[in-house]
Parts: structure tokens; sequence; C-alpha cells
């Protein structure tokens, strides 16, 4: 026992440490978000847009059409949160991060076939929650995506297994969870499902796939939607159609209270669909491993349409070397700023738009479209005393040291104080005054920054920054001139906000 618990703990630090902390920290912020709507949708979508990769990709996915109404284009995260749902966004986007992160090394087959399963079981659990009216379906799924945590981490790094030891577990792999369990301890020194929870309950991931991992703990729905999941995807994939799959759906259907002929027909379609998410999420391969139904075989054309669809918008395939220096960094693109404004004014035109919602967009707009290593949002603190950041986006997780944080001083001439009584952006080139305001912008890249007060009305609420101090490019006229432009979008968008404010309180 000694032994399993010892191989388990170096199994558990090796992944979290050395090979998978990325993906932890990553997944972690993706799940994890507040109870608050707004404040989750504005973390959702700034996790995903410090991943340029994933940015583009969930982008690609959003604008399919599988998920975009007809006629409809999205050009930001934010937009996708509100026309996709936050929901959706979110299993796209751990989606997305499970493809890049564990997807890699010499043995992707391997890889290929353990993801294959987990997002076929997490897709067919999640058509179960509901069509049994479970409230947290979309739980349901990133729990039983995740139940394969394990599997997929051990499949990545195959090598660290013995050659006669790997192939044995290798051989257990259409064998039913019972039989792997053995030869996975008697390989590994313990189950693959043990080493599950433990990163689960390390990186803090999922509550639900925590209890259904926990022997000790009572069955409850949840669990319930995970095991049935599961089993629906091994028999589809390594049994096929036949009586064993009809008892499993009857006894599904008897469990959940639905109809079994119903749940037939849509345990194929699910499958289906399993096959036509990967291939959209760029990873083709792995889709050919989902099972397709014996009566409409999958048509080489339909795939080949399929495929290209995705072809024309980026590579399939997911690039596992690391990216040349000049695309680690926003670009700038100005069709994507015109995009990106007129998906400010619907914002602003569509329900009731927050401030927050509006000044989302707006970085967005600045960190993508105009190409910034960083953009913060700040406000004043009620006593008018400090300037904190309130939101930002930051490319390649260079944040700031100190935090975005300075104080106010009535009379300052330089700094922050001096700016936030302009009513226009300022580009600062670098000129350091005397101390202590220099010490402002010693902390902010020498002074080479933009920066635009933010006023409603006839105050001052904060400001937008934005630099490239990170990746040491230079800032010239035209990108002030396209900052100031977004600049001038936030501060009509404020204005707004409060004038529907007056209006619908008078």
């Amino acid at each position: 026992m000694e032994a399993a618990v010892s191989n388990l703990q170096t199994w558990s630090e090796r992944l979290s440490e050395r090979s998978l902390p990325a993906f932890a920290q990553t997944a972690a912020q993706i799940i994890n978000r507040s109870n608050d709507v707004e404040s989750s949708a504005a973390e959702l979508a700034r996790c995903v847009l410090q991943d340029m990769s994933m940015t583009a990709r969930l982008l690609r996915m959003a604008n399919s059409s599988y998920f975009a109404p007809p006629g409809t284009r999205i050009n930001t995260v934010s937009r996708a949160i509100v026309m996709l749902g936050f929901d959706t966004v979110r299993d796209l986007s751990l989606s997305i991060a499970v493809i890049d992160s564990l997807w890699v090394g010499p043995h992707r087959d391997q890889v290929a076939n353990a993801m294959a399963t987990a997002f076929h079981s997490a897709m067919q659990a999640q058509k179960l929650a509901q069509l049994s009216h479970h409230p947290s379906a979309e739980e349901v799924y990133i729990a039983t995506l995740l139940s394969h945590l394990g599997e997929m981490a051990v499949m990545c790094f195959l090598d660290d297994i013995g050659d006669a030891q790997r192939q044995r577990l290798l051989d257990t792999l259409g064998r039913p969870p019972a039989e792997r369990e053995s030869v996975e301890r008697d390989v590994l020194g313990f189950a693959l499902r043990d080493l599950t929870a433990v990163l689960n309950k390390d990186w803090r991931l999922s509550s639900a796939l925590t209890q259904a991992l926990d022997r000790s703990s009572p069955m409850n729905t949840a669990s319930s939607l995970i095991g049935h999941g599961n089993s629906l995807a091994y028999l589809l994939r390594h049994k096929g159609e036949g009586p064993e799959l009809n008892t499993l759906i009857n006894e599904i259907s008897k469990s959940l209270h639905i109809s079994s002929r119903d749940l037939h027909s849509a345990v194929w379609q699910v499958a289906q669909q399993t096959a036509d998410t990967l291939r959209a999420l760029g990873a083709p391969a792995v889709a050919d491993l989902v099972p397709h139904t014996p009566a409409t075989p999958r048509s080489p054309t339909a795939d080949s349409a399929a495929q290209a669809e995705v072809a024309d918008q980026a590579a399939a395939v997911p690039n596992t070397k690391p990216a040349a220096p000049s695309t680690l960094w926003p670009q700038g693109d100005a069709h994507l700023q015109l995009a990106i404004i007129r998906d400010l004014s619907q914002t602003l035109l569509e329900g009731k738009p927050s401030a927050i919602t509006l000044m989302e967009v707006v970085l967005e707009g600045v960190f993508r479209g105009v190409g910034m290593d960083r953009v913060v949002f700040a406000l004043l603190t009620p006593d008018r005393s400090q300037l904190r950041a309130r939101s930002s986006l930051i490319a390649d997780g260079a944040n700031f040291s100190p935090p975005f944080e300075f104080s106010i001083r009535d009379g300052e001439t330089y700094g922050f104080s001096a700016w936030l009584k302009q009513t226009e952006p300022a580009w600062l080139q670098g000129e350091l005054p005397p101390v202590p305001a220099s010490k402002t912008m010693r902390a902010l890249n020498g002074g080479h920054c933009f920066f635009a007060p933010l006023w409603v009305g006839s105050t001052a609420i904060g400001g937008l920054y934005a630099d490239r101090a990170p990746s040491g490019r230079p800032l010239d006229a035209e990108l002030f001139q396209q900052f100031k432009m977004f600049a001038q979008q936030a501060r009509m968008g404020l204005g707004f906000i409060k004038q529907r404010a007056v209006i619908r309180d008078s």
C-alpha cells in the first residue's frame, strides 16, 4: 500500500509541477468562476483572451454552422458568451485546453484513444442530464470529461513506464473498466481513477467529480450520469449495436425515467455530434475514433466538407512546437477593430448593458484589435485617493509588478493625478519628471504607454491604459490613433449607459 501511495504521489507531483502545470492553472481558471454572473463572464473572457490560440479557435467554433445563428458573425469572446451562453463557451474553452495540453508528445495515438473516449463520455453524460432535466448538465459534462484526466495524462508520458509494462497497460484499453483497474494497479501501483481523483483535488477542478470518484460517498444523480456516460461510450466503441447496448439503454431509461426508444436514437446522434465537435475543435484524428451509427455511416463527402470548413479557418491539428516570438503577442487587425466597434454598438442596444460589460469589449478591442500587450480598465476608489485596476487583459502572463494601483494626489502635475483631469488621451513617451511622480511611470515601462481618462458627465471615474512593455515593441502614432478610437467609444458608451439609467429611473 505504501508503495502504491508513493507511486501515485510521484506521478501527481510530476504532472502538477513539471509536465502539466499550465493546463492545471488554465483548467482551474475556466472552471472555477465566481457566483456573480456578470463577473464570471468577464473572468472567463479574460482567461480565454490570455491564450491567443484558444481565442482564435473558440471564435472559429462560435462562427461555425454548428453554433452560430444564421447571418450572425461573432467577433469577440465577450460577444460569444452573450450569443452562445456562458456554459457553452466554458465547455468549449475547457475542451480546447484539454486538446492543446494533452494531445502532445510521441504517443499521440494512445492519447487520442483516451481523448476520444473522454469527449464521447462527456457528451453522452451531458445529453442524459438534459433528457432527465438535471439542473447542472454543464457541470456533468465537465466532470465526465475530467474523469478521464488520469488516463490521458499517463498516456502522454508512457515513456516513463518500461516497455513490457507499458504494453500490458495498452493491451487493456478495450477491456471493461474493472478488468483494467487490476492491470493498472499491477503496472503503475495505483488505478488511473485514483490519479484522476488526486489531480482533481490538487488542482481544485470539479466538486461533482470528487464525489463521483469517492468510493465511500453515496451515489447521487450527477455521479450516476457520469457513470452512465462512461458506460455508453465504452459499449458504443467496443461492442457497438447489440444486446448489451440495448440492456444498458433500458437500465438507464428506467433509472432516469426517460423513453428507451428516444434514448437509443439519442446516443448515436450524440456520437456523431461528438465527432463533429472534435473536428471543429481541430482534432480530426480524435474524431475518427468516435463510433458512428451502423445505420448511417459517416459520409466521406460530409467528412471532407466538415474538415474543409475547419481548414478554411485554420490548421486542423494543434501545433505542438513553440510559436515564433512574433506570434506570442497580439498583432492588431484593422478589420477586427471595425468588427469589434460594431459589437460595441450591439452590446449597447441589446438588453441592459452594464459598464463592466461595455469595458470588457473595449479591452478586447484594444488588446486584439490594436495589438497591445497589456490593457487595463482602472477605476478611482470611492474616496478618489487611488486608481486601481478593475479588469485587464495581459499577454503571456506578463502581469504588473507591483500591481496596477496608484495614489492620486491633489496638485501633482504629472502622472495619473494630472492625466485624470484632462479630457483627451495621452501618449507618454518616457519623459520622467522628478520623484515622486516618476515612480509611477517607472512601474509602468518607464513611461512608454497610452492613457485615456474616462469621464461620465462631468466626473472622472477612471481610465483606460495600454502598453507594449512585455514584448518591447515600440508604440507609434497609428497605434495611438487606434487607441484613441476605442477610448472615445468607451466614453460614449458609458455616457449612453448613464443616460439610459437616468431615463429609466425618472
